[in-house]
């Protein structure tokens, strides 16, 4: 595995273009194709996206193309699931996504509580919508009880105040993701 990762960090700054979108990942996998990686060492040249998701806000993270870091994306103003699903589609475009990462809390006793059953809901008929738009994408569930504590503890412990944190909570959410995929 640490083999592939190395293949793959030689293609991709071999062939990466400075200054420009990651959306230039499909002329990579291009060259990762030419430089003989297989299907599987190239999965790991496209994103995951996390989401944490809240009635008003969606916290959005990315992983890098390498899927080693995760990193704060943006916030996005919750509208009709429509606008809100069209704008996720776009990143998910865009930044050449192939997973997505949807924190859900749960209780104590590990069983969701009836937000997460919510949230679920909400993601559900998001992955209805990219199979409608002819995107195919993983999801994956995990466990994201306290990451919006734990957002607000890392800001205020790096001295930044930031109105909203959910980008934040949703780069926690990914990292943890990440590593449990090692």
């Amino acid at each position: 595995m640490e083999q592939s990762i190395s293949k793959l960090a030689g293609v991709f700054h071999k062939y990466a273009i400075k200054d420009k979108p990651y959306s230039e990942i499909s002329k990579l996998e291009e060259k990762a194709i030419e430089e003989g990686l297989t299907e599987r060492e190239r999965k790991f040249m496209r994103r995951v996206m996390a989401l944490d998701v809240g009635f008003k806000r969606i916290g959005v993270a990315l992983s890098d193309p390498l899927r080693l870091t995760a990193s704060p994306y943006k916030v996005i103003e919750r509208k009709s699931n429509r606008e809100t699903f069209g704008e996720l589609l776009s990143i998910i475009r865009e930044k050449s996504v192939s997973d997505v990462v949807v924190g859900i809390p749960v209780n104590s006793e590990g069983k969701k509580t009836k937000i997460g059953e919510k949230i679920e809901k909400f993601a559900e008929k998001f992955k209805k919508f990219l199979e409608d738009e002819g995107v195919e994408v993983k999801f994956h569930f995990v466990d994201e009880s306290y990451s919006t504590l734990e957002a607000k503890e890392l800001m205020r412990s790096l001295g930044k105040e930031k109105e909203t944190v959910d980008d934040v909570a949703a780069a926690l959410i990914l990292k943890e993701w990440l590593e449990r995929e090692k």
